[in-house]
């Protein structure tokens, strides 16, 4: 069986300088009687190693045992440490013809060595398995394996001892394979690759084992190539006489070979071994022949004798060059040895005497080199017990001649405290026999203070995950729970132990597994996380909606290692938008329907509408008609100006009714009616909050108008402050909510009314030049019924069949003392008095014609009659107001105000007409029922 050979990663190794191998095995089988379970593993391999050449099966019982405490407690060891225990057992199962089993184990220490990232480890572990697969007549895998591993190498660390462990092994596998030129490439890649690392004397081996080789098979090219990787060698010693001597043979020999660029090479060479040698036309001619090398090949013979010539009388200042350069190397070595920092260096014999100590030794510990040369070491250790392992330690490794660490150690300061270190020592041997050693400490106790604050914090952490609400977890890509908190084990009903191990997916119900499945192969490491609500089986048997956020946790190969899921019970959220759903459905059936019932109401509205249309087409009409057919197909703003009763409702209705908005909304504004300080919010609505009172959010008149058209009525009675709003409405068709910034711009049609004379309210100071202007596009003017009396009979004809079918009555007509009186009435009220009257007679009258115009008080246009005043002032008061509101059209306030009129506060009047019982009548026809209150 081969050696068995550990790295510092496998806690330990054989050594052929090693006399006494049983008095090795002893001593370790001792302290594996003390050893703890972390410990074990090591002191298994170590004997494994120093019995592996005399008893197989002990070895293979003891790396067995290692492995599976390895596998008990992995977290104590490195990766190294198992590759190296799976590729010692490979050699040893391969030793004992159970190749199958030792290949096995070679991958396995590959794969752990790879995970390592550890050249050494990975590059030994490789070798292992080239050699099982060789074992097994695969040399052409065994070439794959190592060829492609030497490619890594050369891309990563092309001088390296990994990259030689690799190349032995490809020139091994090609010579079992019988192809011997690429064996011996192999070899001499090693040995340059010895060379560049500095292994002189391996490099020399190596070459001198390809040369034989070459030469009994009388290979040319193999002959150059193996004096040309001796010449660098010999010029690497600084050896130029002998690089001169192979480099001359490998030109010698290469004039056979075709390989021209590596002739050029040795004449490189050659060059700068005669320039090392002093001999400066020698060097110059090696450079000539270098550039005619394709021309001619018949100096060499010549240049060589003077080479030697000239180069031996440099032999001597090259050696004393040499000497002089390994004493400064020397002095840099001590220099940087003793300025090293953060390592602290300290030199010992084998008693623990204190030889050197270097400056880093006085940062760490505090005394100086005079106070600690010749002193112990034991000054250093806080542990009794540690200082023991240590002697114990420095023993084995000077039996053994192998390092020894490293450890860490509780080690005492000058100035009473305590810290941590890490220590390795190296046993060195002089000249004369006398055996010390070297240590090399590092301070890890700022480290082990950061790791204990780690800890601490990492504990916190786990704390507050485990009281969160929220179901947290951890798993494996295949599903396999490592973590769950508390939270996740109540509302499964189950314990952590029950679910750790246990997958997933099998609390998901069966038809959602595969598409969450399908969701987490979908991350990535650039998009690592994903948000999800799926249905769950919770503990007490019933399917629950959860919310879960997912991540994907990578490692720095960009390598799925494994999700972390938050998550939380969403299940009565999403019943609640289940009958919001339903809720909205119905709304929208709800809606559909109103639409519907709101087309017909428009509809019944229209044909309402044309049944009042305007009657009467005298003479003074007309205009008022032509001015409704030109205004109404366009979007102009129509100003209709006239007494009140007149029928200015009426014509701005006749103007939407035929326009092309006929089919949208006409909305009404009494401005009248509105107090002044919510007119703004009456016309543009307002936010909830806007001011008080405001509790919820109200659409504007404007807003419900988009689209259609907005009928101001009394428009002179709108507040100034009001007046320059209304204005940029029209001009801009925007505006915004009380108690919002949030501008909304309609498409509104504006027809106003007014039955003042705006020119003259503009002219006193009362409306706004620019909006009258801005209102007054297209005026119409509707004449008062006085003024166009041939339309009374047709009015009031149409006003009683009107109202004959909605008292289910019969007339045959007016009665002609009720006609006489209606054509001697002044009719302050117009149309609307004349249309009240007729109800009111139509009420009235018992008989086949309408009569009785007494009820209605009528004032002839002259009369001579004496009226007594009231008895009591108190009825003369309630005259007097009634009549002065009467000639105000009930206008209180202002300065054509009835209590402007009257000589009183508003306010006043408003009281007086309380405590005298007097109401602004609903109907203009209850006036003259009010005049007369008996």
């Amino acid at each position: 069986m081969r050696e068995l050979t550990l790295t510092d990663g496998d806690a330990g190794r054989t050594s052929d300088d090693v006399l006494d191998t049983h008095a090795a095995v002893q001593s370790v089988t001792r302290h594996l009687e003390s050893a703890s379970l972390v410990e074990q593993p090591a002191l298994l391999m170590r004997r494994a190693a120093l019995t592996a050449r005399s008893d197989l099966p002990a070895t293979r019982r003891d790396l067995e045992r290692a492995l599976a405490s390895l596998r008990d407690a992995p977290e104590a060891h490195s990766l190294r440490t198992h590759a190296g225990a799976h590729r010692l057992l490979s050699d040893c199962l391969q030793e004992q013809g159970e190749g199958q089993d030792a290949l096995h184990h070679a991958e396995l220490a590959v794969a752990l060595a790879r995970d390592s990232d550890d050249a050494a480890s990975l590059a030994q572990s490789i070798c292992a398995l080239a050699r099982r697969v060789t074992a097994h007549g695969d040399a052409a895998r065994a070439i794959e394996i190592l060829t492609e591993a030497d490619g890594e190498c050369r891309r990563t660390d092309p001088v390296s001892q990994t990259r030689i462990d690799i190349l032995g092994a490809l020139g091994h596998a090609h010579f079992q394979r019988g192809d011997i030129d690429a064996a011996d490439r192999a070899l001499l890649m090693r040995a340059e690759a010895h060379r560049r690392l500095g292994s002189l004397d391996d490099a020399s081996a190596d070459g001198h084992a390809a040369l034989a080789d070459a030469e009994r098979r009388d290979a040319a090219w193999g002959v150059a190539a193996a004096r040309l990787t001796l010449g660098r060698v010999a010029l690497a010693r600084r050896n130029a006489e002998e690089a001169i001597e192979h480099l001359l043979g490998a030109i010698a020999t290469g004039d056979r070979a075709p390989d021209k660029q590596m002739l050029i090479s040795a004449h490189e060479e050659l060059h700068r071994a005669y320039e090392m040698a002093g001999d400066t036309a020698a060097a110059l001619e090696s450079l000539r022949t270098r550039n005619e090398v394709a021309e001619t090949w018949r100096r060499r013979a010549d240049d060589l004798a003077l080479a030697r010539l000239r180069v031996q009388g440099e032999v001597d200042l090259a050696r004393a060059r040499e000497r002089a350069a390994l004493a400064r190397s020397e002095r840099l070595v001590a220099e940087i040895v003793e300025h090293t920092p953060n390592v602290s260096i300290q030199g010992f014999d084998a008693d623990g005497c204190i030889l050197f100590w270097n400056r880093a030794s006085e940062t760490l510990f505090g005394w100086t080199a005079e106070e600690m040369l010749g002193e112990t070491v034991e000054r250093l250790f806080a542990d009794p017990d540690e200082l023991a392992g240590f002697a114990e330690g420095a023993r084995q490794a000077a039996l053994e001649g192998a390092s020894f660490g490293p450890f860490e150690w509780r080690s005492r300061h000058k100035d009473g405290s305590k810290g941590v270190a890490l220590s390795t020592y190296f046993p060195v041997v002089d000249a004369d026999g006398t055996e010390s050693f070297i240590c090399m400490d590092v301070d890890l106790t700022d480290r082990r203070q950061m790791e204990d604050a780690l800890r601490a914090r990492e504990r916190r952490y786990r704390t507050i995950v485990e009281d969160q609400t929220e179901f947290i977890v951890r798993y494996e890509p295949g599903g396999i729970l490592t973590f769950v908190n508390e939270s996740y084990c109540r509302y499964f009903g189950r314990q952590a132990d029950d679910l750790v191990g246990t997958s997933f997916f099998e609390l998901i119900p069966e038809e959602e597994r595969e598409p969450v499945h399908e969701k987490l192969r979908r991350l990535t490491f650039d998009a690592p996380m994903r948000v999800e609500e799926h249905l769950v089986l919770a503990g007490d048997g019933t399917l629950r909606w959860n919310h879960w956020t997912d991540r994907a946790i990578f490692d720095d190969d960009c390598q799925l290692v494994e999700y972390q899921a938050v998550g939380r019970d969403v299940h009565d959220r999403h019943v609640a938008e289940e009958r919001l759903r339903a809720a909205l459905t119905e709304v929208q059936s709800l809606k559909n329907r109103l639409q519907a019932e709101n087309i017909q109401l428009q509809a019944e509205i229209r044909r309402v509408a044309g049944a009042e249309q305007m009657v009467g087409h005298g003479a003074a009409f007309q205009p008022v008609l032509a001015g409704i057919e030109r205004v109404a197909p366009t979007t102009a703003t129509a100003l209709i100006s006239g007494e009140t009763g007149t029928g200015k409702e009426l014509v701005a209705r006749a103007i939407h009714a035929r326009s092309a908005r006929a089919d949208r909304a006409l909305v009404k504004v009494d401005c009248t009616s509105v107090t002044a300080g919510l007119v703004e919010s009456e016309l543009f609505g307002h936010e909830r909050g806007a001011f008080t009172g405001a509790h919820a959010q109200r659409i504007g008149r404007f807003e419900l108008a988009d689209g259609g058209t907005l009928f101001l009525d009394e428009i002179g009675e709108l507040p100034l402050e009001m007046q320059s709003k209304l204005l940029r409405v029209l001009e801009e068709g925007a505006f915004e909510r009380v108690g919002s910034s949030h501008t909304i711009h309609v498409d509104v049609r504006v027809i106003t009314a007014t039955n003042r004379d705006l020119a003259k309210e503009v002219a006193e100071g009362r409306f706004r030049p620019d909006l009258y202007y801005r209102l007054n596009v297209f005026p119409i003017t509707v004449p008062s019924l006085r003024e166009r009396r041939d339309a009374i009979p047709h009015l009031a004809e149409h006003f009683v069949n009107q109202f004959a079918r909605r008292l289910g009555r019969e007339f045959e007509g007016i009665a002609p003392a009720m006609v006489a009186w209606m054509d001697t009435y002044d009719w302050p009220g117009n149309v609307r008095e004349l249309r009240n009257v007729i109800e009111r007679a139509a009420i009235v009258s018992t008989g086949r014609l309408l009569e009785h115009p007494s009820l209605v008080s009528p004032a002839p246009r002259q009369s001579n009659t004496v009226h007594e005043p009231p008895a009591r002032l108190d009825d003369a008061q309630r005259a007097h107001i009634l009549e002065t509101l009467e000639r105000t059209r009930w206008t209180i306030e202002g300065e054509d105000g009835a209590a402007a009129r009257l000589g009183v506060r508003p306010s006043t009047l408003r009281s007086r007409m309380q405590r005298l019982g007097i109401e602004r009548p609903r109907l203009d026809g209850e006036l003259n029922a009010r005049r007369d209150p008996a």
